[in-house]
């Protein structure tokens, strides 16, 4: 595997043609990471992103088939869309911020309750406001997804195309609203 970096930006990674599943351990010093750096890497099993990090572009880590991305540090700003897409990831590990936390299978921004990555084992928590483009787009759901009373705002793309599973709301919450807005299909429940 080569890292191809230029001025502490990971502009994308390429592989040798016989190279398997593996960890891929971004190395340290490397302060951004480049819009679609590792898009559509199906070679990751896993990502370590170093202290150093401080910004992660969109789609940086779309498509890919990692089960884990594990930060060291915490980055100061991570684009939306940077881990859309990811049939196979299980958990983001994060160390303790008061920035972004990885609860119930999402990734979240927890100054704006912005859910902006998810799993397909995700639940959207409780007290979320705002769920962004692509976050559950082209997942297969192993679960209907409960969308909470306090959401206020859906991207028209945050769920589709979506497949295996359904959209829940409380029949006349505000949530309903919010789908309703963002021309979202969805079940409603009593």
């Amino acid at each position: 595997m080569k890292f191809n970096v230029q001025n502490k930006t990971l502009i994308s990674v390429s592989f040798k043609k016989n190279e398997k599943e593996m960890d891929i351990i971004i190395p340290d010093g490397v302060e951004k990471i480049a819009p679609y750096a590792f898009n559509l890497c199906e070679n990751a099993k896993a990502f370590v992103i170093p202290t150093s990090v401080k910004e992660i572009g969109y789609m940086a880590f779309a498509g890919t088939g990692a089960k884990r991305v594990e930060f060291l540090g915490v980055p100061e700003h991570i684009e939306i869309g940077s881990f859309v897409l990811n049939q196979e990831l299980e958990e983001i590990i994060i160390p303790e911020n008061e920035k972004y936390a990885f609860i119930d299978g999402c990734f979240m921004d927890k100054q704006t309750m912005t859910v902006f990555s998810a799993t397909v084992n995700a639940q959207i928590p409780e007290g979320t406001k705002a769920i962004t483009r692509g976050t559950f787009a082209c997942l297969m759901m192993k679960r209907d997804i409960l969308v909470p009373d306090s959401m206020e705002n859906v991207d028209k793309l945050a769920f589709g195309p979506m497949f295996g599973k359904r959209v829940l709301v409380k029949k006349g919450s505000p949530a309903m609203k919010a789908l309703q807005q963002a021309e979202v299909d969805y079940t409603e429940m009593e």
